[in-house]
């Protein structure tokens, strides 16, 4: 059982450090530059005019006046870096380890190289001109303080990005990334009351709405007097939202990592407490057995479904509204862990959930005082 445990704790910890980053890092350069498309190798040739209509959806989309052919013109490397902006992508869509880490250096590169021919053609261009300043000066906590104070549009902005793509609709592409970078550093911040005081209280309500967002229709009296824990774990879980919510740079890498640590020992207890839950016996085992990269493809082919959950939990923390907080968790595990049907542990229909995981990993933090050496498989 040990072993068990820490097994799903350092899984569920490596997944936040490594693929979920991996994901956040391409979704950034997505945004920055000018053009992606999750297709195969073999389908991308050179875009030549499909460039421009990026181009001209990127400007309407930072509410850029200038002429776009102008800009098109100046910028006489645009046809080759969009290319390989979308041969990188490709490569990170084929969800292969290998392929997705050359695909993430030709998206930098890509990028890297769009913004080095963007800057001599900037003058004249406004709104440009101060995107650009922006991209240097903008304090990136400044950037997770928008995202948090007002996640549904960014969200939304993304999803039309990742939608258009599938439609081969370059125009819209570029105007959803346009948008995006608008939205993120040149609109102006409106501040809302974000004071989270008393969350992790109802320790009942966050596990009711976990559940049901997990679709567990077990004993719900029986599973809340299993977890002796779960006050301690959900006070800890609000330690660290309200460390991250002070947008201080020291106060949110603490945060995070202690919001990490109390959804592992949630996990834990949950693991110790599963036995007569099917949906809780399933995203166990999920966690555990889902391939490197197979959470990354869930984001990308349903982008909705994955966005929806979380930012209901962006939008019902400050609204300290806890069952809404646990549905939102539960329905994000849902789809990412649990929901088969879509493209999830290798297309197995039926597995055996009671299978232990025999996967060795790096010790988590909390761990570091004791000694342990790998399992044989």
């Amino acid at each position: 059982r040990r072993q068990r445990q820490m097994c799903i704790r350092d899984r569920y910890q490596r997944r936040v450090h490594g693929d979920f980053m991996k994901a956040i890092a391409i979704l950034f350069f997505c945004l920055v530059a000018i053009s992606c498309y999750p297709t195969g190798i073999s389908s991308i040739g050179i875009l030549g005019d499909k460039s421009y209509d990026l181009l001209k959806g990127f400007l309407d989309g930072i509410k850029e006046k200038g002429d776009a052919d102008k800009l098109k013109r100046c910028m006489t490397e645009l046809d080759l870096i969009v290319n390989k902006l979308v041969k990188g992508v490709a490569l990170i869509f084929t969800y292969e380890e290998q392929k997705v880490h050359m695909g993430l250096d030709m998206v930098q590169e890509a990028t890297r190289r769009f913004l080095e021919i963007l800057r001599p053609c900037a003058p004249g261009y406004d709104q440009i001109t101060k995107l650009l300043k922006a991209f240097h000066d903008t304090d990136p906590f400044v950037l997770l303080r928008k995202l948090l104070t007002k996640p549904r549009g960014y969200f939304d902005n993304l999803s039309l990005f990742m939608e258009a793509l599938k439609k081969k609709n370059y125009y819209v592409v570029g105007l959803s990334i346009g948008k995006e970078n608008y939205a993120l550093y040149l609109e102006d911040f409106v501040s809302i009351d974000l004071t989270l005081e008393n969350l992790g209280t109802d320790a009942d309500d966050l596990l009711k709405g976990f559940m049901a967002g997990l679709k567990e229709t077990g004993d719900f009296a029986k599973l809340r007097a299993c977890l002796t824990q779960l006050d301690k774990v959900v006070s800890m879980m609000k330690q660290g939202i309200e460390m991250i919510y002070t947008f201080d740079r020291t106060q949110v890498v603490y945060g995070f990592l202690i919001l990490v640590e109390a959804t592992v020992g949630f996990l834990e207890i949950l693991e110790r407490c599963q036995d007569g839950y099917e949906q809780i016996i399933k995203l166990m085992y999920a966690i555990n057995n889902i391939e490197r990269f197979k959470i990354l493809r869930k984001f990308v082919e349903y982008t909705r479904l994955i966005f929806d959950p979380l930012v209901n939990f962006l939008e019902a923390l400050p609204k300290k509204k806890y069952y809404d907080v646990g549905l939102a968790l539960g329905q994000l595990n849902y789809e990412i862990f649990i929901n088969v049907k879509q493209v999830l542990l290798n297309n197995i229909t039926q597995v055996d959930y009671s299978l232990p995981c025999l996967l060795y990993t790096s010790p988590s933090p909390r761990d570091l005082s004791t000694s342990r050496m790998p399992s044989s498989a």
